[in-house]
């Protein structure tokens, strides 16, 4: 059974009732009545509008021009100067989620640092990228700097500038090329140390009071050492080399090389040079395994043996006598086996005080019996006879003389 019914809240629906037109109206327009749109943006509270009796605008904000046409509402940029941070969010950025269905959500906000922080070796500054200028500065007689630019690359170039003057430490952990004059120090009080090698190319000139190598061992490849090259006057210096040595009780000090007062070749272990560098006797001994001295040969053609390389050998002694202690021996060819005296031996020391004999003479002794005298006959005469005369002289004569008996 089919009923009609005139319920407009359609509380109790059935299959079995039919809605009246009035019935049907009064239900469409109590729910037209009371829908409403809710919404929400980015900022603010959630809201909602009214569909039966409020319009929905769809307003831009700054930089943002909003249009509707049948249907679409379109938002556009306005084509002006956009200052940052004059509309949005200076520091952050919307990010977006795409759902399933393809559509843009926002999600979320993401910081973005416009703030660059330099940290030099000495002081820490921040640069604004949106308003401030990074500026690379070189100090005035250090560093110069300069920026080029090609295509997108911009180049920062940092270098020494001509003339460098570095008032701090600075501390090359690399090599350093140098081209050009070097002065290190300003001459005077500075010091210029290298804990490693020091390899100089080319001329070393030293121009101070004292040099000190202060190494274990040194080696020249020179041929030639000069002392004392600038001598240009008499200084009476003497020119070689001074040592210390240690005696087993104390350090000495020895000289070997040129004395000025003598102008030879001389040596001294221990010497006081305190004063000044000039050496004086007394001189010491020297060692050589043989010795060339002009003409003569020490030790060269053998041991304990004295040769000239050419001419006769003399032995002059200033006090006038020679002193050999040991026995002589005189050998060599039968032609040559002679010594031969500038002297006359002289008869104290087995001699005959004489160079040469008188011919056809009578040998004696002189009266003094230090030398020979020469009998000879003066008279010419057959006969002639040696005899001693009254006062026991040896006399030639011709005269026979018994004497007295």
């Amino acid at each position: 059974m089919t009923g009609i019914s005139t319920d407009g809240t359609f509380a109790s629906a059935a299959n079995t009732n039919l809605a009246t037109q009035l019935a049907i109206k009064t239900y469409v327009d109590s729910q037209i009545t009371a829908q409403d749109l809710d919404f929400q943006g980015d900022s603010g509270g959630a809201l909602s509008i009214d569909l039966d009796s409020e319009t929905l605008t769809i307003a831009g904000g700054t930089g943002i021009t909003t249009a509707g046409s049948g249907n679409t509402v379109t938002a556009t940029l306005d084509d002006t100067a956009v200052t940052a941070g004059s509309y949005g969010s200076a520091t952050a950025i919307a990010t977006f989620t795409v759902d399933a269905q393809g559509r843009l959500t926002a999600a979320g906000t993401a910081a973005i640092a416009t703030t660059l922080t330099v940290d030099g070796d000495s002081g820490t500054g921040g640069v604004d990228l949106l308003t401030d200028d990074l500026r690379i500065v070189g100090t005035a007689n250090e560093i110069s700097t300069s920026v080029a630019k090609s295509g997108t690359d911009v180049s920062v170039t940092v270098a020494l500038p001509d003339d460098v003057t570095i008032g701090q430490d600075l501390t090359v952990t690399r090599h350093l090329v140098v081209n050009g004059n070097t002065t290190l120090g300003n001459g005077s009080t500075d010091t210029t140390q290298t804990s490693g090698n020091l390899v100089v190319g080319g001329n070393l000139t030293v121009s101070g009071t004292t040099t000190s190598v202060n190494s274990t061992e040194t080696t020249l490849t020179d041929p030639m050492i000069e002392l004392a090259k600038d001598t240009s006057s008499q200084d009476g210096l003497d020119r070689g080399l001074r040592f210390k040595w240690h005696d087993g009780s104390s350090v000495k000090t020895g000289f070997f090389g040129f004395d000025i007062q003598t102008e030879r070749f001389s040596f001294t272990k221990d010497e006081d040079l305190s004063g000044g560098d000039n050496a004086s006797s007394p001189w010491h001994d020297a060692q050589f395994g043989g010795v060339y001295a002009g003409n003569i040969n020490l030790g060269i053609t053998g041991d304990n043996e004295i040769d000239t390389a050419s001419g006769n050998l003399t032995i002059d002694s200033a006090g006038g006598t020679t002193t050999i202690d040991d026995i002589l021996v005189v050998s060599g060819a039968a032609s040559a086996a002679s010594l031969t005296l500038t002297t006359d031996l002289a008869v104290a020391h087995g001699g005959t005080g004489v160079s040469s004999f008188t011919g056809d003479a009578v040998i004696v002794s002189n009266a003094g019996g230090t030398a020979l005298s020469y009998l000879t006959s003066s008279l010419g005469t057959v006969g002639d006879i040696v005899q001693f005369n009254a006062s026991g002289v040896p006399i030639v004569t011709n005269v026979i003389d018994g004497g007295t008996y």
